[in-house]
């Protein structure tokens, strides 16, 4: 009896990412550098995970490229739960980010701009890719994906 309980709980186990909660967050960034030598692994740019809420981000008060944003109607700005800098490939990675949903905050250390991207972690990894631009750089919401 005892051995039928053990084998019928054995292959109910989630996988071991499932069951930690957790997952990862890779981006792969580059940025334009000129007509000539076109786009270059973006070194040293950040990215920043924030809980996502409801609520939209009040672009006047926010400073996504430092990880700190500020929500309409808040008082209190909101500072980023998880951040990684990119290495010299322009790969930038976060391990063991909780499951949920989140806002992706990629900063470009080429260019003088940023993008945010909602994602959702759900015990795997998420990979993104992006390519900064120069047409958006200094548009105060950034640039899109």
């Amino acid at each position: 009896m005892l051995a039928m309980v053990l084998v019928g709980l054995s292959s109910c186990k989630k996988s071991d990412s499932e069951s930690l909660g957790s997952g990862s967050v890779e981006v792969k960034m580059s940025y334009f550098f000129n007509d000539s030598q076109g786009y270059k692994p973006d070194a040293d740019a950040r990215i920043f995970l924030f809980k996502q809420t409801k609520k939209s981000i009040d672009y006047e008060k926010s400073s996504p490229r430092i990880g700190k944003i500020w929500y309409v109607g808040d008082s209190e700005p909101v500072y980023q739960d998880y951040e990684a800098t990119a290495d010299v490939t322009g790969l930038a990675v976060i391990e063991n980010v909780g499951n949920g949903d989140y806002l992706l905050v990629a900063k470009s250390k080429g260019r003088f701009t940023f993008s945010i991207k909602p994602i959702s972690v759900k015990g795997s990894k998420v990979s993104e890719v992006k390519a900064f631009g120069y047409k958006s750089e200094f548009e105060i919401d950034g640039e899109s994906w």
